[in-house]
């Protein structure tokens, strides 16, 4: 018989079933005409292992097996003659190590029928279902199941893909049909195995969010003045002591001067917390302070599997000041023109749009900026000093009515409030930057920083400020973007500025 047959059977888990499962049902059909199945349970109430075989035999077959623990040595052995079906006597296994997804510990069975011999793990295990779908009892504690649908073709795929579900904190997987080679492979690497589909859903295991959901550690502030704070192991069988916790404090997504990146160690146990302190550095310069921390994995290779992330502090911003020289307002039937020394900004009453925006007569809007979900639009404007201030409102989709401001400075700055939907302009090739957070679809970074813009159909969020070459875009809080080629859609959470020709460190200087 292959040695696959039985390790197939010892993931199989009979949620459906009230009575404490190990592992087995009956195998398909090996050499020499016998079949068995292994029952290896682990009793949570006595603390023992139960081991007990069903053999099937089309003839007689001479069976001899051996358990024996990683060190070899030799748990429990019998000597069987089977000639039709056979169920071998109980043994009871004293100082046994139980199998689960965080301790997959491992005994070998060497069986021998016949003279031919073969080697299998076998791992015990008792699992019950609770009345929540995801949640099993595993050796008397409750586990939540963190799955994720599996597919792999060959050996070498599935162990690569096991070891990156693994660091992305999924515990459970959904297969159908489960081969013996990838029962083997969860077996070893630690997975709870459903041999069906669709049973925990088809999440998408790349997400950012979804894998902090499954975090097995979490951090939270008592005191974040006073660097104090407390760690939660969230397993349900070992301490953290697997874990390096790091720490960094960032300024803009650059590490703060020397400050040295830390490690905590931690052996908080199961289902604990504990509280730490840590010093953290003065926040003196201007700019967007966060304090990050990574929990890596001793085992594998340094693995990030847990992050949290703290604002430590934003330094208040100055008042920009004052852009010399005023603006003047011609009116024509649909648009509005405004000028100034250096200004010229086009803007269409009917639409609520902007057509053009030059600064000493280059073009910063080619294409326009127009709201992204309406065409229709009742302006006013205002000429006051510092600026014109425009007023438009909105015939949204729905039938409401929205509405947005536009302030234009004598130096070509533009503010647009607009809290309740998303615009779009054209903001050339780039390259483009940004201070914020990737998509989700990307999530090669846990944490917001500096990053470059790739062309595509997905939100970058709680983004500081967006660099596109032309200008720079702020918000007065983060704001999300999408980029399509040339074509940017802001979706701001209360207003955004337009700065034409500037960086972003002078663009983040002032609050405008």
């Amino acid at each position: 018989m292959k040695a696959g047959a039985l390790i197939a059977i010892a993931l199989t888990l009979l949620a459906c079933s009230r009575k404490p499962e190990g592992q087995g049902q009956p195998a398909p059909s090996g050499t020499d005409g016998l079949s068995y199945a292994v029952d290896a349970r682990w009793d949570p109430d006595s603390q023992t292992g139960l081991f007990q075989m069903q053999l099937h035999a089309a003839r007689p077959s001479e069976v001899f097996y051996e358990i024996k623990d990683r060190d070899g040595r030799v748990l429990a052995d019998a000597a069987y003659r089977a000639d039709s079906v056979v169920r071998t006597y109980p043994e009871h296994l004293q100082d046994i190590r139980p199998w689960t997804a965080e301790t997959p510990e491992l005994y070998t069975l060497h069986l021998l029928v016949n003279g031919h011999e073969s080697v299998f793990p076998v791992g015990f295990r008792s699992i019950l279902p609770t009345q929540s779908r995801d949640t099993f009892l595993v050796n008397g504690r409750k586990v939540p199941f963190k799955g994720a649908d599996f597919h792999a073709a060959g050996r070498s795929q599935a162990l690569e893909e096991l070891v990156r579900l693994k660091r992305l904190n999924v515990n459970a997987l959904n297969t159908a049909p489960l081969t013996p080679e990838l029962a083997a492979l969860a077996d070893s690497i630690g997975f709870y195995v459903y041999p069906q589909r669709d049973t925990l859903g088809k999440p998408d295991p790349e997400s950012r969010a979804l894998k902090q959901q499954r975090q097995e550690l979490s951090i939270r502030a008592e005191n974040l003045q006073e660097g104090l704070f407390t760690v939660t192991n969230h397993r349900r069988f070992t301490s953290l002591a697997d874990y390096q916790v790091r720490w960094r404090v960032e300024r803009d997504g650059k590490p703060v001067g020397l400050f040295p990146r830390r490690a905590l160690h931690f052996d908080t146990p199961p289902q604990a917390e504990e509280t730490f302190r840590i010093s953290l550095p003065r926040c003196k310069e201007t700019g967007e302070y966060r304090l990050l921390f990574e929990a890596v994995s001793r085992k594998d290779k340094g693995a990030v599997l847990a992050t949290a992330e703290f604002q430590l502090q934003e330094s208040p911003k100055e008042p920009a000041p004052q852009a010399g020289g005023m603006l003047g307002v011609t009116e024509g039937d649909t648009r509005l023109v405004i000028r100034g020394k250096e200004v010229e900004m086009v803007f269409d009453r009917a639409e609520g749009s902007v057509k053009s925006l030059k600064i000493k007569g280059k073009e910063y809007l080619e294409g326009g900026l127009a709201p992204a979900s309406s065409t229709q639009a009742q302006c006013s404007y205002l000429v006051q000093e510092g600026g014109v201030v425009l007023q438009a409102q909105y015939a949204l989709p729905d039938g409401s009515r929205s509405t947005a401001r536009f302030t234009l400075r004598p130096d070509g700055i533009l503010k647009v409030e607009s809290p309740a939907f998303a615009f779009r302009l054209s903001a050339g090739q780039g390259p483009w930057t940004c201070f914020g957070r990737e998509p989700d679809s990307h999530a090669h970074a846990p944490f917001k920083t500096v990053r470059e813009v790739k062309d595509g159909t997905d939100y970058y969020t709680d983004t500081s400020w967006l660099d596109t070459g032309l200008f720079t875009v702020t918000g007065t809080a983060p704001f999300r973007f999408c980029r399509q080629a040339s074509r940017l859609e802001i979706v701001p959470e209360d207003a955004f500025t337009l700065l034409p020709g500037k960086k972003p460190k002078q663009a983040t200087t002032y609050l405008y």
